[in-house]
Parts: C-alpha cells; structure tokens; sequence
C-alpha cells in the first residue's frame, strides 16, 4: 500500500543552525517540500539562523550550554554523543 507525502509524518535532521550557509540552503529547500516537517538539531541559534525561526525546531541538551552557539567545535565533540538520533526521533513519533 503506497501512502502520499501528505499522510506521512517527515522529520529533517541537521547537525546545528548556527548560520545560514550552504546546508542550511538545502534545509531551506527542503522546508518548502515538506513545510509540516519537524527539524531535529543539537544547537539552534535564532539570530544567526533567523530564517529558521519559525519553523518547529527541536534541539539537544546541548541547547541548554551557553558556550554552545558560539564554539563550533566543542559542539562536533558531542554532537554524537547529544543526537542519539534514532532514539530522539523514535520518542518524538511516539508522542504524536
């Protein structure tokens, strides 16, 4: 049985949206494929990722470490360890 995007529940995955640079272009593109779909990612800078900020954006503990948004490479150290990636996306399917 063959079910249409409309029916499905889409989730993006990004790393962080700390800027709007060249991945950040995609997950704009792919935001107007599928504008019902949530974004996972461990940081989320508001002001620095300003086309992002209406969009239903969930973010990592890490969201919470103020040195976060403005140390790039802290956040690459545990961006594996925040993410667990199926597990968070596993819950988030659950609670819908």
């Amino acid at each position: 049985m063959k079910r249409s995007l409309e029916s499905m529940n889409i989730a993006i995955v990004h790393d962080w949206l700390t800027n709007v640079a060249g991945s950040e272009k995609v997950l704009l593109a792919l935001k107007e494929i599928f504008p019902d779909a949530t974004i996972f990612t461990s940081v989320f800078d508001s002001k620095k990722a300003a086309p992002f900020k209406d969009f239903d954006i969930r973010t990592s503990v890490l969201q919470k470490l103020p040195f976060m948004k403005s140390k790039r490479d802290i956040n690459r150290l545990n961006i594996a360890k925040s993410f667990k990636i199926l597990k968070v996306v596993k819950n988030y399917w659950k609670e819908k």
